[in-house]
Formats: structure tokens, C-alpha cells, sequence
């Protein structure tokens, strides 16, 4: 693929031209063209292996173009860093069973590639065991590492990542970078997408110290973009530039962070339709949207900001750093052509629409998502803290005659043949493959989806006069599209519940929560138990996360 940089002398905007095929349908930003493996074979991963025949790590490491799908879904547990730095590879998290529970790669994942798609993935890193949830020193100490990492130092170029879910980084959750230094080498054409960067590890391992850090664009970038994506949770980086790079950053949502986003002195941006809001942790004092950074360059940044909204306590939060106004612009230097929207309606759409989602979201990201609009959530310096892998279910698996990738019911609903593998076959008239065409059709319903059921969490719960507690509620399946009910006490003398779940004791004594979903009147109750106000000394772990969380 080749792309050409124009430099117009009238508006001297950086231009990025290519008239190649759409990633998939939804693509946008600067790596929206990536062609990933259309060209060459069909990989079907039929167990949760870390190595060995039918594993994905036999299909991501292998060479020539290729697109990989799941039969099964579940954990996948790494034993060491899978480095994919043969080009040309579509990955489709979302082709596993529809009742699995998705894809989720535990451990370090690095991108050397170039045309790569990565679609409905969860790649979850992790401290290797180092920590508990009390946060005690158990295991041993391991390399920092990114949960997800791509890297150009050899002009690596068009990728894009949509629909994941990133999280538990020991040094960073995620990073790009060109080549060191002033090399020549860059990194081109990347697009981060409809994509969750949560719960980077605060105090583990890291050599460098506290981190949560959840994106370093690292040096050597010319042509970023992050559209659509929810940060949350993050001490610093969401994200952070170090130099030289070139990045647009549209229509996100950042939530619960200490350093907003930063940009160097050499650095290209367009930050438009971004909403950041405070959370547990306290933004440092004198803030502002886009910060700036020394950086490690010579060279004058180029900025253009636009449309964006914060909610921030504190009144010396501004819009950009004074030392970038300078080199502020009337038009973007760097734009892939996608419009943004308001913050306001990024919120509405990011929200309801990030990670990965299908066949389920999972039961964190359902959590992390959630406390964007219930203002919970805090750093975290385990994995054990928010309870570690969940199980995901395998699924049924798809009757597929001709071990394409392909069910039988699609075959033979779109005309494709069921006995004979045709899964990388271009039909007339078509771009995609029909294994792509295929998995354009799982995503996330735009329709009504009715719940099942729901489960209050927990289903026991003490707490003393003076404080309170929160009871959430889960609905089954998680994209349920009318999440709303009614909150009831049985005995509203003793406490009383919100609308939000928050139970605020009264006396001494038992009572049951009872929610009513208002889709199919499904019932869950939980036993809340209400004790005596307790005077609370404070003890060396509370302090610890009082600091950690800035307060």
C-alpha cells in the first residue's frame, strides 16, 4: 500500500491519500485502509493453547497474508510475549461462538507488522501473579511489558484495532512507536478505535515507579488517530506523546485520570469533540486539556483544538497549555477526513458502543463502563483487585462442513458453497472476502435487545450507620438495551435505597433490596444488614489508597 504525504502550500495541512478498500465497513482515521490478510488463507483456532496446531498463537505467528477466526471462545494464557511481526493478518475476536464469552489474550501481545486488522479482542496483560488483592508481594518480579504494543521501527504502516479491550499493563496498557531516536524509520497509518483502555497497574512491578499509565505514543508516529475510544482509570497517558509524532485524537471519553492528555514541543495534533471527566482520582492542580512536554526534538509543534468539554472541580483546570497557543492553527495539521461530533454526543456514543462487545462484553468491562456514569472505580494495583480473569464460556460451536470459518446457515443463506471451502473467496461484485462479510455481521444489535434476567451484587452485604454502600445490579445478556428498574426496601426504617443502588442505612437491622427491571420484570434481592456508626481509626492500607487516589 502506498500512501502519499501532500503538503498543500496554501493550508499546509498534512493529507493522507489512498484509494484502497475500507478495513471493514466502520473503519475510520488513518489506518482505516489497512488491507490486514485478505489475500491470503483462512486460520481457525480450535483451542486455548498457547502454542502447538489450532492455537492462535500457530496462526498469528505464522507467515504470509492470512485471516484468523475462533471457533470457541475463552482465555487465552500466554507463557511468553507473542511478538506478530509477519505482515498482512486480520484478526476477528468477534467470529467465536455467539454464546461464548468472547476472546481474551492474557499476556504480552507486540505488532511489527504492517496491514493489520484486529478486531473484538481483549488482550488483559496482568502482574504474573506478583500481588494479591490485599495488595501483598506473593510472586516474583517479571519484565514491564505493554498489554499491547506496535511498533515501526522498519516503516511498519496501516493498522487498525477496533472493538477491543486493553488493560492491566505493567509499564503502559498500550503504546506505538517508530524507530528510536531520529531515525528515519517511522510508524505510519494507525487508527485506535471503539476500543476500552482500563485499569493500566498502579503499584506493581514497574521499574520506573507508579504507573496506570494507559497510552504512550512513544517517538517516530506520523499519523495517529484514536477515535471513539473510553479511557479510564489512568494515572497518566490517556495518552502522551514523547516527540515528533503526528496524532489526531477525536470524540473520546476520558475518565478518572491525575495528567490529562500531553503533547511535546514537536509534536502535530488535532484534538476535537473530547470529553474528560474527574473521577476518584484528583487531576493535578493547574491542569489543562492538552498538556504540553519538553519532548526529546527539536522542531514547533502544530495544534488545533476544538469543541471539547471537561468536568473538572477544580477552577484552575484551562483548555491548552500556554507555551502550545502559539502554534495553535485555524485548521487541523494531520486529518484522516472523519468528522467529529460534539463531547456531549461522544459520551452517548463511545458508551454505548466500545470494546469488545460481541458476542458479550465481559463482566469488567461491563463494571468499567458502568462507573463512568456511577463515578466509581479507582486505580488498581492487581488484577486481583477486580477479581482476575473471569471464566468465558467455549460456546457452542458453529456447523461448518467444509472447515472454512463459515456456518453452514450463512452459507447457504448468502449463496456460498458449505461443502467447499470459500471462505477467502472475493465474490462478483463484492471487496470483502466471505469471511469478512461474514464478521461484518457480528456486532453489537442497533435493535432492541430484551433481557433474561438480573443479579444484584452482592447478595449480602453489611454496612454501619454513618456510611454507605452501593448494590449493583447485572442484566443478562449485558448489551441489554433498557437497563432501567425499581429499587425497593422492605423495611426503609432500617435503610433505603436509591435509584442508583446506594443503600443509606437508618438503624440497626436487616432489610431486603429487592430491583424490578422494567424489561420482563426480572427480580434479584440482596440482604443488607445494618450495624451500629463504627469510629474508624484508619489503618496503613487506607492510607496507602487515599494517596494513591490523590485524596
Amino acid at each position: 500500500m502506498r500512501v502519499f504525504f501532500i503538503i498543500l502550500l496554501g493550508l499546509a495541512n498534512l493529507v493522507y491519500l489512498n484509494a484502497q478498500t475500507l478495513a471493514f465497513p466502520e473503519a475510520v482515521g488513518l489506518g482505516k485502509y489497512a488491507t490486514g490478510g485478505r489475500a491470503g488463507i483462512i486460520y481457525v483456532v480450535t483451542n486455548l493453547n498457547d502454542s502447538g496446531a489450532g492455537s492462535f498463537r500457530a496462526a498469528a505467528e505464522a507467515t504470509g497474508a492470512r485471516i484468523i477466526v475462533f471457533a470457541l471462545g475463552g482465555n487465552i494464557i500466554l507463557t511468553s510475549k507473542l511478538v506478530i511481526d509477519n505482515d498482512d493478518i486480520t484478526i476477528l475476536g468477534n467470529t467465536s461462538p455467539s454464546d461464548s464469552g468472547g476472546i481474551t489474550v492474557s499476556g504480552a501481545t507486540q505488532v511489527s507488522a504492517s496491514n493489520v486488522i484486529i478486531r473484538y479482542v481483549r488482550f488483559r496483560l496482568g502482574d504474573g501473579g506478583y500481588k494479591d488483592a490485599n495488595g501483598n508481594v506473593i510472586g516474583v518480579d517479571t519484565t514491564d511489558e505493554d498489554a499491547l504494543g506496535i511498533y515501526g521501527g522498519n516503516n511498519q504502516h496501516d493498522v487498525i484495532v477496533d472493538h477491543c479491550t486493553i488493560s492491566w499493563g505493567v509499564d503502559e496498557n498500550m503504546s506505538a512507536s517508530g524507530a528510536s531516536g531520529t531515525s528515519t524509520n517511522i510508524l505510519t497509518n494507525v487508527t485506535i478505535q471503539n476500543s476500552i483502555n482500563a485499569h493500566g497497574l498502579y503499584d506493581s512491578h514497574d521499574a520506573h515507579g507508579a504507573s496506570a499509565k494507559a497510552f504512550l505514543i512513544n517517538n517516530n508516529v506520523h499519523g495517529i488517530s484514536f477515535i471513539k475510544n473510553y479511557f479510564a482509570h489512568a494515572n497518566d497517558r490517556p495518552p502522551a506523546s514523547s516527540g515528533n509524532n503526528r496524532t489526531e485524537m477525536l470524540n473520546n471519553v476520558i475518565y478518572n485520570f491525575k495528567y490529562p492528555p500531553q503533547f511535546s514541543r514537536t509534536d502535530w495534533f488535532n484534538v476535537q469533540g473530547n470529553m474528560l471527566k474527574e473521577g476518584a482520582i484528583v487531576p493535578r492542580a493547574g491542569q489543562e486539556f492538552v498538556d504540553y512536554v519538553d519532548g526529546n526534538f527539536s522542531g514547533t509543534a502544530r495544534g488545533f483544538w476544538q469543541n471539547n468539554a471537561w468536568s473538572i472541580s477544580t477552577s484552575t483546570y484551562t483548555e491548552v497549555d500556554t507555551r502550545h497557543v502559539p502554534y495553535l492553527e485555524s485548521t487541523p495539521p494531520i486529518s484522516s477526513g472523519y468528522t467529529p461530533t460534539t463531547a456531549a454526543q461522544a459520551v452517548i456514543d463511545v458508551l454505548g458502543d466500545v470494546g469488545a462487545n460481541y458476542p458479550y462484553l465481559d463482566p469488567l468491562d461491563v463494571a468499567v463502563i458502568a462507573d463512568y456514569t456511577n463515578n466509581t472505580g479507582g486505580l488498581i494495583d492487581s488484577q486481583t483487585e477486580v477479581g482476575g480473569l473471569p471464566t468465558l464460556a467455549a460456546g457452542t460451536p458453529i456447523s461448518d462442513s467444509d472447515g472454512d470459518g463459515l456456518p453452514n446457515t450463512w452459507e447457504n443463506t448468502n449463496g456460498t458453497s458449505s461443502t467447499f471451502p470459500d471462505s477467502m473467496d472475493i465474490e462478483s461484485g463484492e471487496v470483502y472476502t466471505n469471511i469478512e462479510l461474514y464478521s461484518h455481521s457480528l456486532k453489537q444489535s442497533t435493535g432492541t435487545i430484551n433481557a433474561t434476567g438480573v443479579t444484584l451484587t452482592p447478595s449480602t452485604v453489611s454496612v454501619a450507620i454513618g456510611s454507605s454502600t452501593t448494590i449493583s445490579v447485572a442484566f443478562t445478556p449485558s448489551n441489554t438495551t433498557d437497563k432501567t428498574g425499581t429499587w425497593s426496601s422492605s423495611n426503609a426504617s432500617v435503610a433505603t435505597v436509591g435509584i442508583d443502588g446506594v443503600i443509606t442505612p437508618v438503624a440497626v437491622g436487616s432489610t431486603i433490596i429487592s430491583f424490578v427491571s422494567n424489561d420482563g420484570s426480572f427480580t434479584d434481592t440482596s440482604t443488607v444488614n445494618v450495624t451500629a456508626a463504627v469510629v474508624n481509626a484508619g489503618n496503613k492500607r487506607n492510607n496507602k489508597k487515599h494517596m494513591k487516589l490523590g485524596l
